[in-house]
């Protein structure tokens, strides 16, 4: 041991000037990463807001068990996870509420509709 190690009693050693050894923070990485691409699965894919809810839905569970296990990520990947379930239910329901002549406009429709039926009558 050094000179400088021998001065230094550790059991006088105050405990919160000890590093902690580092932990693994996978899970809460993979809560957190889960968590964004759900929340982006929601507002960006309105079509497939479901895909943000089961990535939200894997942030959440990492999220829980990550936070079990005090890693750091945890806590923002949980929450982010959450707000994705929500959005992608609550867009989800939206878009079968609204009848789609409101979302895609009337005109529109009307021409599919128009093609739709002359095409079904061509292959009769």
């Amino acid at each position: 041991m050094t000179p400088l190690a021998d001065e230094i009693n550790m059991e006088e050693w105050p405990e919160e000037n000890v590093v902690e050894e580092s932990r693994n923070n996978t899970l809460g990485i993979i809560s957190l990463v889960f968590g964004i691409l759900g929340v982006l699965g929601a507002l960006l894919c309105c079509c497939f807001s479901p895909v943000g809810s089961v990535l939200g839905i894997v942030a959440l569970i990492c999220g829980i068990l990550g936070h079990q296990q005090k890693q750091q990520f945890a806590l923002a990947g949980l929450i982010l996870g959450a707000v994705a379930i929500f959005l992608g239910v609550v867009i989800f329901i939206t878009l079968q509420l609204i009848p789609p002549e409101i979302i895609i406009g009337e005109e529109f429709m009307e021409e599919f509709m128009e093609e739709f039926l002359r095409e079904m009558q061509q292959h009769k």
